[in-house]
């Protein structure tokens, strides 16, 4: 990628497909954001599953000599997954799509929430603070909630599931309520083929081909035209109000609505759907009349750090340390 990319005015091509994210301006990020579409700015299952299709395709052969190419695929995508850093994200996805492929082979049908399951334990084994990274959780609670879906027909809900199943996560964090991001990324999704496809050919065919020319071109293109509609037309709004604890118990049912579903009885699901939104306004009250009656910010103490605090009113934070500059969060 460098050799072919590295030189190149727009450095999207690196970020998506390299896992280099800082080498992507912040304006690009910025607006990836607001249009919500900061997952193609990390290394996830959609980037691992386009880097392994191809050969997966082998899977649907009789012959299991030809059915075992598809395992260049699983090792195509190790690679990917360990030349851009081993993220979170993208071992999940390589694991999950090992599992899968390892019960094809044998002619065994694995139960998707098995894989997802087996992944989430060797991550957490891997590196114990995992659970409490930003980039795991919204990943493993995204992937749940699409697996949840009745059947591959409800493609079109896909956005709508991930994105709802996460905003708890991504509001908080971000302080940004997306409105456009249902149509951005059902256009996302044929956009980003073309560039991987355009990136994949560049790097089998010699440089003289002129292919990564194509490609740069796309994805400035793609770069710019996002940074042109987030700044024409306001598609976001502030997450401020929302990025609280109160702004967390108000997203939480609508984020937790595809759990609900897993529950096999309908009335089952409207018992738990009931307590859920009763536990959650009850809270809401509860955490409301907290604020009211606190007469100054709350501080605490940084843990993993000597001698830091933090300050806090319920929606932003401020922290500092006893030395020279303040800690950035």
């Amino acid at each position: 990628l460098r050799a072919n990319f590295g030189d190149a005015d727009s450095q999207l091509i690196l970020g998506v497909f390299g896992g280099e994210r800082k080498a992507i301006e912040h304006k690009v990020t910025e607006a990836f954001g607001q249009l919500g579409l900061a997952h193609l700015l990390s290394v996830s299952g959609y980037h691992v599953g386009l880097v392994a299709s191809i050969f997966l395709l082998f899977l649907r052969c009789q012959n299991r000599w030809h059915k075992s190419i598809s395992v260049v695929g699983v090792i195509l995508s190790l690679g990917f997954v360990v030349a851009c850093g081993n993220p979170v994200s993208g071992l999940r996805s390589w694991l999950m799509l090992l599992l899968f492929w390892c019960s094809a082979i044998r002619g065994r049908r694995l139960k998707p929430f098995e894989c997802w399951g087996i992944a989430a334990v060797v991550v957490a084994l891997w590196d114990v603070h995992v659970p409490n990274s930003l980039g795991a959780q919204p990943s493993f609670w995204a992937t749940g909630s699409l697996l949840a879906l009745p059947n591959l027909s409800s493609w079109w809900r896909v956005p709508l599931r991930a994105q709802c199943a996460t905003a708890f996560w991504t509001v908080k964090t971000f302080n940004v309520v997306p409105w456009a991001f249902y149509p951005a990324n059902l256009l996302a999704g044929p956009t980003m083929l073309v560039l991987g496809l355009l990136v994949g050919t560049s790097l089998l065919l010699p440089i003289s081909c002129g292919v990564e020319t194509w490609a740069v071109a796309f994805a400035d293109g793609l770069a710019g035209g996002t940074v042109w509609i987030a700044e024409k037309w306001p598609l976001s709004a502030s997450g401020q109000q929302l990025s609280g604890r109160v702004g967390f118990l108000i997203l939480l049912p609508f984020s937790l609505h595809w759990a609900v579903h897993l529950v096999p009885e309908k009335g089952r699901r409207r018992l738990l759907w009931a307590i859920l939104c009763l536990s959650s306004t009850l809270l809401i009250g509860l955490e409301t009349a907290i604020q009211v009656r606190r007469d100054e910010p709350v501080h605490h103490a940084l843990k993993g750090r000597e001698r830091c605090w933090v300050v806090t009113d319920g929606h932003g934070a401020c922290g500092w340390c006893n030395g020279p500059s303040q800690v950035p969060l």
